[in-house]
């Protein structure tokens, strides 16, 4: 268990930022006051309470899992991509940035793929390409995370069937189960 690098941080903090753009330093220093840390443990980042950590120091580091919320891991490149488990700590950072889709459509989001734009019921009005989203049902409940693909203005011009989500991680990984070969 380590703390991050200055390039770990920045690829971290560039990823957090798709998701709270305005609200950024404001989490920052919230972090500072809740006495809240980022740690990497074998590539994966951990958002720890600092206590929490304090006694995890005590474990030798073969021995050590885990260690408060895994929000995501480097690959062997250094890009960062965000877990499922990430899902409760991308929503208390974005207030603003969420899409809302029908509720017979959600199926399709749970098994993986991405979102067109006759699935969606609702977008928020100031996002821009490239921004991550959280993905809600109408029920109010939080599906998943994505990368939107194109601007409010573009969505609103374009045919029903082009995708304007990227499914970056979903409710529905913790479903799906791989066979290992």
């Amino acid at each position: 268990m380590r703390v991050l690098k200055k390039d770990e941080m920045r690829i971290l903090f560039t990823k957090i930022v798709k998701f709270q753009k305005n609200f950024f330093f404001m989490f920052v220093k919230n972090c500072i006051k809740i006495f809240f840390s980022f740690r990497i443990i074998k590539r994966k980042v951990f958002f720890v309470r600092n206590t929490v950590m304090c006694r995890g120091v005590l474990f030798y580091k073969k021995n050590l899992m885990s260690l408060g919320t895994c929000i995501g891991n480097f690959n062997r490149f250094d890009c960062f991509y965000f877990f499922v488990t990430a899902l409760n700590f991308l929503n208390s950072l974005s207030n603003f940035n969420f899409v809302i889709i029908k509720n017979f459509e959600e199926n399709s989001f749970i098994k993986g793929k991405h979102l067109k734009k006759f699935q969606l019921s609702s977008i928020t009005r100031q996002l821009s390409s490239n921004d991550g989203v959280l993905v809600f049902n109408e029920n109010n409940l939080l599906l998943g995370f994505g990368e939107i693909v194109k601007n409010f203005s573009q969505v609103q011009v374009i045919s029903k069937n082009h995708i304007v989500i990227i499914n970056q991680g979903d409710i529905g990984k913790y479903v799906r189960i791989i066979p290992y070969k």
